[in-house]
């Protein structure tokens, strides 16, 4: 196998982005029902590891080394699985850092409580973040759709050029 060692270090990434997202998951449905809640955490997982697990076997799976087809479209569900959790730790990081910069902010100034937000005729943070959530995922999964739908939608025009002063050896070439 030529590059294992990069197998590795993305599966380690991808690892650690599964595991932020999941505290994104918790968050979000915590107000669920015990067995819902339980239930979207082990599908989370589940597929979390199969994609782990076909991506570290993927160099060793003979149909992905002979069929070509099959081979771009378990890539690119890979790379889309991928694409989408990092599009969604970004969004998940920016908001992190946001808290992170108001509790500081509340810790060194203990008397301003919560004046420097603003005068609220902004759009609040949430419906910010899910606006920006929806939008970047929205864009990845579209872009993945043309992919899969319109991957070689070309079309061959053939024109008869003539040049008066084109070299006899170019004559008839195609």
């Amino acid at each position: 196998m030529r590059s294992s060692g990069a197998f590795w270090v993305i599966a380690l990434v991808m690892l650690l982005l599964d595991l932020y997202v999941f505290q994104a998951i918790k968050v979000v449905t915590n107000p669920l029902l015990e067995r819902t809640r339980m239930l979207v955490h082990y599908g989370y997982w589940i597929i979390s590891i199969l994609t782990l697990l076909a991506l570290l076997s993927f160099p060793f799976i003979q149909v992905l080394q002979t069929s070509k087809v099959f081979r771009n479209y378990i890539f690119a569900i890979l790379v889309g699985l991928f694409l989408a959790k990092l599009i969604g730790s970004v969004v998940f990081l920016t908001d992190d850092i946001r808290r992170g910069l108001i509790w500081s902010v509340s810790k060194v100034f203990r008397n301003t409580g919560g004046q420097f937000l603003g005068d609220g005729q902004l759009i609040s943070r949430s419906a910010f973040l899910s606006w920006a959530g929806l939008g970047l995922g929205g864009t990845l999964f579209g872009t993945l759709l043309i992919g899969f739908g319109n991957k070689y939608n070309y079309k061959l025009k053939k024109h008869t050029l003539h040049f008066p002063n084109l070299p006899k050896s170019f004559d008839g070439l195609k």
